[in-house]
């Protein structure tokens, strides 16, 4: 996580897509480095974008309400086409 907030912090990244394809338990940890992460990006008028993401895993994202934080996609290629069309 740090290592992402750093790209973004220090390297100027400013749209970062999160592919989560193998991920099938998200603990709380990760959660707020996800969000550290969107409030970086967002602090430099950047994009965080997730896709992949499994039942299971999407059942996190709504009981927390991130869902409605996060931009998650079905596929990549979904994900990398909202990044095309500005979205």
């Amino acid at each position: 996580g740090e290592e992402l907030t750093d790209m973004v912090r220090k390297g100027g990244v400013t749209k970062m897509l999160i592919n989560m394809n193998n991920v099938r338990y998200l603990s709380s940890a990760v959660l707020g480095k996800l969000v550290s992460l969107h409030k970086a990006l967002a602090e430099r008028k950047g994009k965080l974008k997730l896709c992949g993401v499994a039942p299971v895993v999407y059942e996190v994202f709504e009981t927390t309400r991130l869902n409605r934080v996060f931009d998650i996609h079905k596929t990549e290629n979904e994900a990398i086409e909202a990044f095309r069309l500005g979205r």
